[in-house]
């Protein structure tokens, strides 16, 4: 093949006429008039460029004197194209193939003829041999294990733009099956239940290799190391009862699985952690009680979740949500969820379903908690307990809801505590208990208090939306929690007349010569049904500010709202700021009909402490009741602002304008009303220091204690009538400064308020 070359030949291509309409050559035809087609040089050329350039592409120089160069050419261009034989004679009887051109025989009468072959010689020499084993060695690679091998050699493209290609290696290694870790033979024995394998080190290295773990059907036993998790674990098993991971090893708090960030830092905390879709079997029916043993334990962990998952037959804890191991080790978890797990204690000897230390952030979220207990402990046992160990500690921002609770019934047991002991600013605070169920729980809800005032950190507990059934004691024990709101709640016994379980709430807590009062308190739009509490459906040891608005109260045996007598309680007990209205008593079952109603009164005070206690910042009023029930029994010490009375009041502190309303008024009044403030009673060595123009007392001594905020008193003899506004320590505020002589050990006084009828 060669250009164009003689002395007529153009110097550049010429340009190419404009196009016509396509057609084909001719050679005329004179009788039709037709003329033979002429060839232009525009279609000569085209031809001749058109062959120079396959020519040129497989790397030849055009030659005169060579008649097959664009055939040698196509041959040596689709050189990496296997051509294609019918028979092995056909194949051998071309040469012309360059040296290592591929061949396949297809259709040759003798299969083993059809095969892959490789031309050896140059063209037109040589010979074909064939090449299977090469094809051979091809198909090993691929098959083999060895790095570099096998995966190692085919590409993965992701789809989706701006995907980048990896290895199907690399792809394969985003998760991996625990079961690739463990010897062939024992998968056997682990898929029916019966191996005795002690799969720790596999698991382990399988949680190294990889982010994700799945973990195969079967009972894999752990029994030698708690499984160290890392950040973006992810154990996935092949659903609860399915997957039964367990272990008779004594882990301890390190748990079965194990997370700790060994930082007393949220920045280096263990993130993303996931478990879902298996069962954590303790053993505790088998090897008994191990306080400190626990199935899951994470301590300084981010964002770890937790769904699906059965933490069954705990020797210890379920899951501990700690701040590491040691006793003073700072670990802090950020937003722990637990989404659909169960937790089950089987035979009540465990210690608690979810133990939180420390956690800013955690949801409990659709759980449920049964035979959770044990007998033999005090305190700290139940489905949740929330019970910081150090002042560092921090648990707020908590979410239980939609959750069941039940059979978590031996004594002393709570399906849920809190513990504020520890609270320091905020860092312990904001508890929601929504849309849950208590059923057969020696006390549902159980608290731990300090001390508070309404001036100290508000605990903000939100309970709403839960039905209590069957409590033992009670239903809640709220000792001197503050900011707390119980709204829209059933609390029921049944059947009716049980004598098994009580129920009922608790507010304020004794302890020995001191209370703790619960503070700023609301308990509304909630039904009490068939309760035979020890105290009251609500009783109060000592509260600053409770509403009780709006609740239905029917078939109670003893008192709907009672004060409890509790002579130890007089150090810093209140009870001021009481309000009670829109509530209703009745009795509907049939278990007291006739008229025959268990309910004694919808109030009961038996205090017995002193007319100190209650003050005109007490109010009743729209409450009714029905059938026999009493609003208040004769004997009752309480006497509440607009409440309705029989006389006037004889007892409590009151404001001038306060008044009650009279039972049975004479024509044209009908209340009495304080026209002087005042606190009835008397004081027997209550003395304090005084200085003309102060509004402290200073040294107070007052043995009992008797003085209490809100409270008027006289000092040193001195006419003029004050009010408490606050007291600390040996410390009494007055509201206004003291117009009497100085003094030091002054006697102190209580004026007898007055009161007239309007």
């Amino acid at each position: 093949m060669y250009q164009i070359d003689n002395t007529t030949a153009a110097a550049s291509l010429p340009t190419p006429s404009a196009p016509g309409t396509p057609g084909y050559f001719t050679d005329g035809k004179a009788s039709a008039g037709q003329q033979p087609t002429d060839v232009p040089a525009d279609f000569l050329n085209t031809v001749m460029m058109e062959l120079l350039s396959i020519v040129s592409a497989s790397g030849a120089t055009p030659s005169k004197t060579a008649y097959t160069q664009v055939l040698q050419s196509l041959k040596s261009i689709f050189n990496g194209a296997p051509a294609v034989y019918s028979t092995l004679a056909a194949l051998h009887a071309d040469l012309t193939p360059p040296d290592g051109r591929m061949a396949i025989v297809t259709t040759d009468s003798t299969l083993t003829n059809n095969t892959i072959y490789q031309k050896s010689g140059a063209i037109g020499t040589g010979s074909w041999v064939v090449c299977y084993d090469r094809l051979l060695n091809e198909i090993l690679a691929l098959a083999s294990p060895a790095p570099g091998m096998g995966a190692s050699l085919v590409a993965f493209m992701p789809s989706g733009t701006g995907a980048v290609a990896r290895t199907t290696q690399a792809k394969l290694l985003d998760s991996v099956n625990a079961a690739d870790f463990i010897p062939v033979a024992q998968l056997a024995a682990i898929l029916g239940g019966t191996s005795t394998y002690d799969a720790t080190s596999a698991i382990q290295a399988a949680i190294t290799a990889a982010y994700t773990v799945v973990l195969p059907e079967g009972t894999i036993n752990i029994n030698s190391a708690s499984l160290v998790l890392h950040s973006g674990s992810r154990m996935i098993g092949k659903g609860r009862g399915k997957t039964i991971v367990q272990g008779n090893f004594a882990y301890g708090t390190a748990g079965m699985f194990y997370a700790n960030s060994g930082s007393a830092s949220v920045a280096n905390n263990i993130t993303g952690i996931y478990l879902a879709d298996m069962t954590l079997y303790g053993m505790v029916d088998t090897l008994g009680y191990s306080p400190f043993t626990c199935l899951l334990s994470l301590n300084g962990c981010t964002n770890p979740v937790i769904e699906r998952v059965d933490f069954t037959g705990m020797r210890g804890d379920g899951c501990y949500v700690g701040s590491g191991i040691g006793g003073t080790d700072e670990r802090h978890n950020v937003n722990v969820t637990f989404r659909d797990c169960v937790f089950d204690g089987l035979i009540s000897t465990n210690r608690n379903g979810i133990s939180c230390i420390d956690a800013d952030g955690i949801t409990i979220d659709n759980c449920v908690f049964k035979n959770i207990g044990n007998p033999t402990l005090s305190a700290s046992v139940g489905a949740i307990d929330f019970e910081p160990n150090n002042g560092f500690s921090i648990y707020r921002n908590v979410k239980i809801v939609n959750c069941k609770f039940l059979n978590i019934a031996t004594v002393n047991t709570a399906a849920i505590t809190f513990f504020n002991g520890l609270q320091s600013g905020r860092n312990i605070r904001g508890w929601v208990v929504d849309n849950c169920s208590f059923n057969l729980c020696y006390r549902a809800i159980s608290t731990s208090t300090s001390s508070k005032t309404p001036q100290s950190e508000t605990d903000c507990l939100r309970v709403t939306n839960c039905a209590f059934l069957n409590s033992t004691v009670e239903d809640v024990n709220g000792g001197g929690l503050s900011d707390v709101v119980f709204d829209n709640n059933t609390h029921e016994v049944y059947p009716i007349g049980s004598t098994s379980y009580r129920g009922g709430i608790i507010i304020g807590q004794t302890i020995s010569s001191s209370c703790s009062n619960g503070i700023c308190w609301v308990i509304s739009n909630s039904k009490f049904t068939g309760l035979r509490p020890q105290f009251g459906c609500i009783a109060v040891r000592g509260v600053r500010g409770l509403m009780i608005v709006s609740n239905e109260f029917s078939d109670t045996t003893g008192a709907c709202i009672n004060i409890i007598t509790s002579a130890s309680s007089g150090l810093n007990r209140y009870l001021e700021g009481i309000e009670v209205k829109h509530n209703q008593a009745s009795c509907q079952s049939d278990t007291y009909a006739s008229g025959n109603s268990p309910t004694t009164g919808l109030f009961v005070d038996t205090s017995g402490i002193g007319n100190e206690f209650i003050n005109a910042t007490c109010i009743e009023s729209d409450n009714v009741v029905f059938d026999q029930i009493t609003l208040h029994r004769a004997t009752d010490l309480a006497q509440f602002r607009d409440c309705v009375q029989a006389a006037a009041p004889t007892q409590g502190s009151w404001a001038k304008g306060n008044g009650i309303t009279l039972a049975t008024p004479a024509a044209g009044s009908f209340r009495s009303v304080c026209s002087v403030a005042g606190t009835f009673g008397t004081l027997s060595g209550v003395v304090a220091d005084c200085t003309n123009g102060s509004n402290t007392l200073l040294n107070l001594v007052d043995s009992v204690p008797s003085l209490r905020e809100g409270q008027y008193i006289t000092v040193n003899a001195f006419a003029t009538v004050y009010r408490i506004c606050r007291i600390n320590g040996t410390t009494v505020f007055l509201n206004a400064a003291f117009g009497g002589s100085t003094g030091a050990a002054t006697a102190i006084a209580w004026p007898a308020p007055t009161f007239v009828t309007v």
